[in-house]
């Protein structure tokens, strides 16, 4: 329920400026947070937010899972940047 209303938050006001909720991990690629869980995403745009990945805190794995997933939304990341670069140098 937590991340619902982070999520319903965010879509109303804004991401939060609290680091401890919403914190920016390099490379373009920003976490959400609350107690139990995180979303990884990126901003397309300056309004939009793209959330890709999410998982469960406290999971088996601890750090490596918060590594892949953010790894993992870093290759979608480039990979829509890219398919971007290309139509725009086709247009």
């Amino acid at each position: 329920m937590k991340v619902l209303a982070l999520l319903e938050s965010v879509a109303e006001y804004g991401p939060p400026r609290n680091e401890v909720k919403f914190r920016h991990e390099g490379k373009g690629i920003y976490a959400l947070k609350t107690t139990g869980a995180r979303l990884y995403g990126f901003f397309d745009g300056q309004k939009t937010l793209v959330l890709t990945h999410g998982f469960k805190k406290h999971a088996r794995g601890g750090k490596k899972v918060q590594a892949r997933e953010r790894e993992r939304t870093e290759r979608i990341r480039e990979l829509l940047l890219a398919e971007r670069a290309r139509k725009e140098g086709a247009g």
